[in-house]
């Protein structure tokens, strides 16, 4: 739900700019719906063991993601260059909300994965799995709007090969 709060938000600023969103959102939502969904491999448990294994893993999973957001609001809290770059103002604020906000709720899920038995190890495991999956679909996404956008569209951005590199 938190992601979908704020993918709507985004997709709205973005799409009344003529960027496309959609594509790269459904694609989201489906992995989110599959991996963290409240069915696995769209199949109802049953076992009161196999629903706990199941919420574990998804809390871990989702703690994982939460690190990695955690990490990137610190550093959007602490980067000055944006704003000796010129970047949008109300833009910059909302990105510097958003990554305090993400500094604010990072032990949400940790907490609960701890409290229902995670453990350290299988926290380090579901890292492993989230952290490449996530970075792929950011990278993934940041190309599609780039491939959008007058400045970057002929470098023909692909989440698959470099394509950041300072002007």
């Amino acid at each position: 739900m938190h992601a979908r709060a704020h993918g709507g938000a985004v997709a709205e600023y973005l799409n009344q700019r003529g960027f496309e969103t959609g594509s790269n959102t459904r694609q989201e939502d489906w992995l989110f719906e599959n991996l963290l969904g409240d069915k696995f491999a769209g199949r109802e448990l049953h076992s009161d063991w196999a629903k706990k294994l199941r919420l574990v893993f998804r809390l871990g999973v989702i703690a994982a993601i939460e690190h990695m957001n955690c990490v990137l609001g610190q550093y959007a809290l602490d980067n000055k260059r944006w704003d000796e770059a010129g970047v949008d103002p109300v833009l910059l604020d909302l990105l510097r909300w958003h990554g305090a906000e993400e500094i604010e709720h990072r032990g949400v899920a940790f907490d609960l994965y701890r409290h229902l038995g995670g453990s350290y190890p299988s926290r380090y495991y579901l890292s492993l799995i989230a952290m490449p999956v996530i970075f792929g679909l950011w990278a993934h996404g940041a190309a599609h709007l780039m491939k959008q956008g007058e400045r970057f569209k002929v470098k023909r951005p692909s989440g698959f090969r470099p394509w950041i590199r300072q002007e």
